[in-house]
């Protein structure tokens, strides 16, 4: 099995810096584990403007159809999910 950072934001962000733009990304992050998605933004070049907060980043898992044979079905993992602290939506509000 393999991970990787991913999410409908990122998925457009790489979009972008494919076409040249120049991205930044951000929003909230589970801080437990989140080089996956520190590998990425560096390796693509974003800046990072994530918010670090307790938790590790959600996740979810996806496996092919034995028809079609591509990633149909997803199921989201159970984990810790990050809890937002007032002081992280003030953070991310400035």
């Amino acid at each position: 099995m393999t991970s990787q950072a991913a999410g409908k934001g990122l998925n457009v962000a790489q979009v972008l810096a494919d076409l040249g733009h120049r991205v930044t990304v951000g929003g909230f992050l589970g801080a437990a584990n989140p080089q996956a998605f520190e590998r990425l933004f560096e390796r693509r070049g974003f800046v990072d403007a994530f918010v670090r907060v307790p938790g590790r980043p959600a996740a979810t898992s996806s496996w092919p159809s034995a028809t079609a044979g591509s990633p149909t079905s997803t199921a989201r993992g159970r984990g810790s999910r990050p809890s937002i602290a007032r002081r992280c939506w003030r953070r991310w509000s400035r």
